[in-house]
């Protein structure tokens, strides 16, 4: 069964802003259930991927429909922790996970294994979409 709240990884994001209309994207499957977070992390990835005027707007876009997650103190503490406990993350991934167990939210992520062994954070599977 699909969270009623959940964060939606990077990598959701992408794959939607990438469809090429075949199938429908996850993050569509994903927000038809469920009410859909990210990180600032994550949007801050998609505009430094977004080359052109075109692809900004469509990531304003997305973004628009979602509720984004920040940064506050306590996750500079959290980040901190997981950067001793977790050295395997990339700072980015840290910052996704802190993010995900402060607001105890699960991580919807096409990658879980990036995320193991991460204590108290709840993944789901987005091939299970």
């Amino acid at each position: 069964m699909i969270p009623e709240r959940i964060i939606a990884d990077t990598d959701l994001l992408v794959g939607y802003l990438i469809a090429d209309g075949s199938s429908e994207p996850a993050l569509k499957k994903l927000m038809a259930s469920s009410f859909c977070y990210t990180t600032v992390v994550s949007a801050a990835a998609l505009f430094g991927y977004a080359a052109t005027a075109r692809q900004r707007q469509s990531v304003y876009n997305l973004l628009g429909a979602l509720k984004i997650l920040g940064i506050n103190a306590r996750s500079a503490v959290l980040f901190g922790e997981l950067r001793r406990s977790s050295p395997h993350l990339g700072a980015d991934d840290c910052f996704i996970a802190g993010l995900a167990i402060e607001s105890r939210l699960p991580l919807c992520t096409f990658s879980p294994e990036r995320f193991s062994g991460v204590r108290n954070l709840r993944l789901y599977p987005a091939s299970g979409l």
